[in-house]
């Protein structure tokens, strides 16, 4: 029992440690034009029963041939209804495509309003909390909101020499390691997501932001632990089951990370200098 348990913790540790280290390998499909889904009509026969329904009021059950041209007038009229009724519906789903066409052209043309809010629903469901801040031309600001060192496990499985089962601590460079794969997952997952939604954007700023605080006022206190800039066209072609930070390194245009001591642990950006960062923290909700 005791050992089953042990099996278990061991098999779900591996799992959320490739869970942190596999964020970027998520694909996503590139948007398409809208199509809308076609208003349907009642169909004929709901048309053809109400109408003979009508025409059948006050007709006595053995009056048969007022009976039979009461229905065949009934099949006439609701012939004329239904065909009504499909012109209707035709011109409401030409109207709510063209209102589509005319949606999808301003994404395309990069309108501001369009993409934030084509950004703001594609993230709705992230695991890690990413927003667009701003598009400027074909580039878009995006942030993605990270937790800290905890979300590493302090364990790992491993084998004793005997060949037994172990959860041993994890030492700190290695879980430092991990974490660093996961903020470098969390801010590519992010990019790929906004290059797929967003068909005609080139280029994202993107920063990976924490919350440290609360602080001594009780506000939160932000801070960034890489920020850069990336281009469609240099994630064409990369294999994405390379390690994220290695893909981070190959593919910026430029990119801003602090890392210290023997561990090469991420810290905090001095900002000192990057007063658009500063201003990309104050425009940032944590909430």
């Amino acid at each position: 029992m005791v050992k089953a348990q042990k099996q278990q913790e061991a098999s779900e540790l591996a799992d959320a440690i490739a869970g942190l280290t596999s964020l970027h390998h998520a694909p996503f499909d590139p948007s398409t034009a809208p199509i809308v889904e076609p208003v349907a009509p009642p169909p004929l026969e709901q048309f053809e029963a109400e109408h003979r329904a009508v025409a059948l009021e006050g007709v006595g059950f053995f009056q048969f041939a007022d009976r039979r041209a009461a229905k065949a007038g009934a099949v006439e009229s609701a012939a004329v209804a239904h065909g009504q009724a499909v012109f209707e519906a035709n011109a409401v789903t030409q109207e709510r495509q063209a209102d589509a066409d005319r949606w999808w052209s301003q994404v395309k043309d990069n309108d501001p309003e369009s993409v934030l809010s084509l950004l703001e629903e594609a993230f709705e469901d992230n695991e890690v909390p990413a927003a667009a801040i701003g598009v400027n031309g074909d580039e878009v600001v995006l942030v993605a909101v990270v937790p800290s060192l905890d979300i590493v496990p302090e364990r790992v499985p491993s084998v004793t020499d005997a060949g037994n089962l172990s959860l041993k601590k994890m030492a700190k460079r290695d879980r430092v390691a991990i974490y660093k794969e996961f903020v470098a997952g969390c801010l590519l997952v992010t990019l790929k997501e906004a290059f797929a939604v967003a068909p005609a954007i080139m280029s994202a700023r993107v920063a990976a932001l924490r919350d440290d605080g609360p602080d001594s006022y009780g506000k939160p206190d932000l801070v960034c632990l890489i920020a850069g800039r990336w281009a469609r066209a240099d994630l064409d072609g990369v294999i994405w089951s390379t390690d994220a930070s290695r893909i981070l390194n190959d593919t910026a245009t430029e990119l801003l990370l602090t890392q210290k001591g023997q561990a090469k642990e991420l810290h905090p950006l001095d900002l000192s200098d990057e007063p658009d960062i500063v201003q990309l923290l104050q425009a940032t909700d944590f909430s």
